[in-house]
Formats: structure tokens, C-alpha cells, sequence
């Protein structure tokens, strides 16, 4: 059986159905859980390979890299243009309420091949 871990890892860690794991250790339980899931479903008999942290081709490391800076760049615009609106309307006397900090949040940049993340779960699995 051949596990391309990437439909695995992309999910647990940042889940569209349930909130996102609070810590990698959490990140980690969900991959294991799930994996553990396909294994009960398609009881492979002879072996197991999971591809998880292999050198991605230079064409989609290029594409990721490009989608990555727009990322950040529009966050950062976001970032300030909603500063501005904020300080307008501070200018004005119109009430808003403050944006609360949801806290240190998952970067899901580290989710490629190479990195330290990859490196822990690799030796996790």
C-alpha cells in the first residue's frame, strides 16, 4: 500500500470540519488517528510506504513559493488597510469593537519538504 501522506497531513493539521489543533503534538494525534483509520479500512497485507517529506519537483516548489509571497503580501495589506479604516473611524467618533487576538497561529508554510515539521513527524510516524 502506497500513502501519499501530504492528503493526510494537509487535513489534520488545519481540519475544515472540526477547529484546528491547538499544538503539534495535537497535529501529530490527528495523523496517527487518521492513518490508523485507512490502515483498519484497507488492512494492507505485505507493505506499507508512506511518502512524506520527498524533494517536490522544481516546477511546484516555484508555484508554492510564488503562492506563499502573495500570502503574505496580501495579509500585510490587509493588515494595514484595516488599520486605516480603524484610525478614520477612531478620527470620526465612530464605535468599533477591537480585533481580538486569536494567539500564535499555525504556519502552514512548514507543510513542505525539508523543514524542521516535516523532519519531527517523519521521525514521529
Amino acid at each position: 500500500m502506497y500513502l501519499d501522506m501530504n492528503g493526510i497531513i494537509h487535513p489534520c493539521t488545519h481540519p475544515q470540519d472540526k477547529p484546528a489543533p491547538t499544538s503539534e503534538s495535537e497535529m501529530f494525534n490527528n495523523i496517527f488517528e487518521y492513518t490508523d483509520k485507512i490502515m483498519k479500512i484497507v488492512k494492507p497485507k505485505r507493505t506499507l510506504y508512506m511518502a512524506i517529506d520527498g524533494v517536490a519537483p522544481r516546477a511546484k516548489m516555484n508555484q508554492q513559493r510564488s503562492r506563499r509571497f502573495r500570502g503574505a503580501l496580501d495579509a500585510e495589506e490587509r493588515e494595514i488597510r484595516e488599520q486605516e479604516i480603524r484610525t478614520k473611524w477612531s478620527k470620526e467618533g465612530i464605535k468599533f469593537t477591537e480585533k481580538e487576538d486569536d494567539g500564535e497561529k499555525f504556519d502552514q508554510n512548514v507543510i513542505t519538504p525539508g523543514t524542521e515539521f516535516m523532519w519531527r513527524l517523519s521521525k514521529a510516524l
